[in-house]
């Protein structure tokens, strides 16, 4: 009579994790689009620049694509710079070096 309890326990347990599974999985009612946007936001950028990375080089070629990707970079520099942030490009400079050189 003691394997009952455990058992009902057992099924329990496994009921709880394939309703939560089944809710984060995003096959429940419960999940939004904009939730699974929200945890998995990086995964999402990740992809999409890496998808329009891959787009730029089939178009342009790889020196114009690094070119494109180095004004970017700069134009974002310089934004920042002029929204009162002068200190962000040295210390991304500062993050580069190695920690004795610091």
């Amino acid at each position: 009579m003691a394997a009952a309890p455990c058992l009902e326990w057992a099924l329990t347990l496994r009921r709880r994790r394939r309703d939560t599974e089944r809710r984060s999985s995003g096959k429940g009612e419960g999940m939004d689009w904009r939730v699974w946007l929200e945890r998995h936001r990086g995964q999402v950028v990740g992809s999409l620049l890496g998808f329009a990375v891959g787009v730029a080089v089939m178009a342009w070629g790889l020196l114009w694509t690094l070119f494109i990707g180095l004004c970017v970079g700069v134009g974002y520099a310089a934004g920042r710079y002029f929204d009162g942030e002068q200190d962000a490009f040295a210390e991304w400079i500062d993050r580069l070096r190695p920690p004795g050189r610091r």
